[in-house]
């Protein structure tokens, strides 16, 4: 999460972002909850929608 350029910390955010979703996915394999591999699929895509949208307005210098 820290690094000396932003992309060094998009590149931690991403990498955290995809240890909770293994982790979500797999309370849903051991407790047997359907339900938690969709909410592991809407968050796995709301980070990379965001992810996107960071590197786009970091890239941008600001602007929207």
């Amino acid at each position: 999460m820290r690094g000396p350029t932003i992309w060094d910390r998009l590149l931690g955010l991403n990498l955290f972002s995809a240890k909770i979703i293994l982790l979500i996915l797999l309370l849903a394999i051991i407790y047997d909850l359907p339900y938690l591999m969709d909410i592991a699929i809407v968050y796995t895509l709301l980070g990379f929608i965001g992810i996107i949208f960071i590197s786009r307005f970091v890239k941008g210098k600001g602007e929207i």
